[in-house]
């Protein structure tokens, strides 16, 4: 069933909902003339041809599939570059992004009326760090995904994320594949 001629690679239900719970994504480097009837048979939705960047890869995937469309994200970051890059590469799945520019505010968005489903959490804020306010975001919705998003990446830092209840680390610079990659393990 599978040509020699093509390389498959197959992402998982949380990454992309398809039939049977997986997507076959195709990369194709030889001989290109039967493409369209194999693309057909193994129900691909698009392919992309060698070389293939990770930008690529990750833009192709979030755009077209709006990955997180009944999602919403809460960016607590209180870097506006920072913030922005992140809004940029998470846009493109579909979620709805709130901003909180500190601890507090962040505080008063899970508390209030805002649906929120996951947060990013800079850890290095002014007045409370993330670590302070995920131990608080937690005493509110336990069960709320916080990832804490880091530009130390000296040893123990990850567990002091974990200690603090946060559900998983990103050290900066974060690649927009490994965002992806590490909230769809939540939504």
């Amino acid at each position: 069933m599978f040509n020699p001629s093509f390389l498959y690679i197959i992402i998982p239900d949380k990454f992309c909902n398809f039939a049977n719970g997986y997507r076959l994504f195709l990369y194709f480097f030889c001989d290109s003339s039967n493409l369209n009837t194999e693309t057909e048979l193994l129900s691909v939705i698009f392919y992309l041809r060698f070389p293939v960047m990770e930008k690529v890869i990750v833009d192709n995937i979030a755009a077209t599939q709006g990955l997180w469309k009944d999602k919403t994200i809460l960016i607590v970051e209180d870097v506006e570059s920072n913030y922005q890059f992140l809004a940029a590469t998470l846009r493109k799945s579909g979620a709805e992004i709130l901003w909180a520019k500190s601890g507090e505010e962040a505080l008063k968005l899970v508390s209030g009326d805002a649906i929120i489903d996951i947060v990013l959490m800079d850890v290095q804020l002014d007045g409370m760090d993330g670590y302070m306010v995920t131990v608080e975001l937690k005493k509110i919705r336990p069960e709320l995904p916080v990832i804490a998003q880091t530009a130390y990446a000296m040893k123990g830092e990850k567990e002091k994320s974990k200690a603090a209840g946060c559900d998983d680390y990103l050290s900066k610079p974060i690649r927009p594949s490994e965002l992806l990659r590490t909230i769809s393990r939540y939504l």
